[in-house]
């Protein structure tokens, strides 16, 4: 994924049960409230998948994915958006995904060049 004048970030995940098994790792305390404990499998994709795409964009500010990245909560469907905040500057993300039994696809588009 490319743009000529944003920084973008791209996942791709083929569907596994291993994000149930490391959720603790990746979600912070909150997080896991937040999303059902790591109960939906479905969600649990969409927020590793997230937070790869925002390590992308931000870059070694962003490897802590349970202290730096916070995934606001959000209802799946099969496509949508949701909202995220780079914790340690407050920056606020909207992410883009689609979610299928062969994959799930997320990414962000921002405008803010560094």
């Amino acid at each position: 994924m490319a743009h000529p004048s944003k920084n973008v970030g791209i996942d791709i995940e083929v569907p596994s049960d291993k994000f149930g098994k490391i959720f603790q790792k990746f979600l912070s305390d909150k997080e896991q409230n937040d999303f059902d404990n790591g109960k939906n499998e479905e969600q649990l994709r969409l927020i590793w998948s997230a937070k790869e795409v925002l390590f992308k964009i931000i870059g070694n500010d962003a490897v802590n994915f349970s202290e730096q990245l916070r995934i606001f909560p959000f209802e799946v469907s099969e496509q949508g958006e949701f909202a995220a905040e780079h914790i340690p500057t407050g920056k606020k993300y909207t992410l883009n995904y689609e979610l299928t039994d062969h994959y799930t696809l997320a990414f962000c588009v921002d405008d803010d060049i560094s």
